[in-house]
């Protein structure tokens, strides 16, 4: 066997070989989804976030995901160590009035050897301003409007 060796083995009777074990890349899978409450504007749903992962032993991973659409899912590599001392941070910066980010569990993300992490972030968007009539409740309003008008000039003419 490669890496084996039969002499100098204490006891004399043994194989010994050198074993390395090296742990392989995981997947961090984060989901980005958005609640409109008004799907029908078909807005552009463009955006980013930032993560970064650290360890005892390791020099930090970092970098940007990009996420375009109602759901959608954008991930990355991480060398987790060994002792599951591995944890990855995503953040998002929203810079779009109306929207409200929610990613708690994304906020400190445990990332286990052999397995990987997953977490999710939600974006709802709300929209303020004037609510607006159709043309059935501006036709009522206007006739609500013109009775009391017309009462009024009624009463102090």
């Amino acid at each position: 066997f490669a890496g084996c060796h039969w002499e100098d083995i204490f006891g004399g009777e043994s194989m010994a070989c050198d074993i390395n074990n090296a742990l392989q890349p995981v997947e961090v899978v984060v989901t980005k989804l958005w609640i409109d409450p008004k799907p029908e504007f078909q807005n552009p749903v463009l955006a980013s976030a930032e993560y970064e992962c650290y360890n005892e032993q390791f020099e930090e991973a970092y970098g940007t995901l990009w996420f375009y659409g109602i759901e959608e899912d954008d991930s990355f590599s991480v060398y987790p160590l060994w002792d599951g001392t591995t944890y990855c941070v995503v953040t998002e910066d929203i810079d779009e009035g109306g929207v409200i980010s929610e990613g708690e569990e994304c906020a400190e993300l445990f990332v286990a050897p052999g397995e990987g992490a997953a977490c999710t972030i939600t974006n709802t968007r709300f929209y303020e301003g004037i609510p607006t009539l159709n043309q059935y409740m501006l036709a009522l309003m206007a006739l609500l409007m013109l009775g009391v008008g017309l009462v009024g000039f009624r009463r102090f003419a």
